[in-house]
């Protein structure tokens, strides 16, 4: 999974703090507002830094994962059943190639390939950036939301 780790320390403070003495499940529920949040943002940074087509899988490809371990925005590659035909294209199995980029490729035959561009470079880091303080508003809101209806 290409992603970027939560780790900064207003949102390690708030969950903490907030979120240590709540049922499991609602603290699923704020740390999830939070993640879609940035989400959003980095969906909408892709706009424009590609092809439709490649913005298009990227988006496809973003996603969030929120448990005991991990809290993560990033492109997933999901298990998804083996494609019976080989083919061109871009999906979950490659969508790394447009997000990082590569280098020249050439087939064993020695045919030359090209490189592909790193569209998608940094998005991750700048959407958290420029979402974080409206994230964490968002996640603030929800838990205020859930402390409200005593679930």
């Amino acid at each position: 999974m290409l992603n970027i780790q939560v780790e900064k320390d207003k949102f390690e403070r708030f969950v903490k703090v907030a979120l240590s003495d709540l049922h499991s499940r609602a603290r699923y529920q704020v740390l999830r507002t939070f993640l879609m949040e940035v989400r959003k943002e980095a969906s909408n940074r892709l706009r424009g830094r590609g092809t439709k087509k490649t913005e298009r899988a990227a988006r496809a490809t973003l996603d969030i994962r929120a448990n005991k371990k991990e809290t993560l925005v990033g492109f997933v590659k999901k298990t998804t059943p083996k494609r019976t035909t080989k083919g061109v294209g871009l999906s979950r199995q490659n969508i790394h190639w447009v997000i990082l980029g590569t280098k020249e490729r050439v087939t064993k035959a020695g045919k030359k390939r090209g490189r592909m561009k790193a569209y998608f470079k940094g998005v991750l880091g700048e959407a958290y950036s420029a979402a974080f303080n409206r994230a964490l508003t968002k996640a603030e809101e929800k838990l205020y939301q859930i402390l409200n209806s005593g679930r």
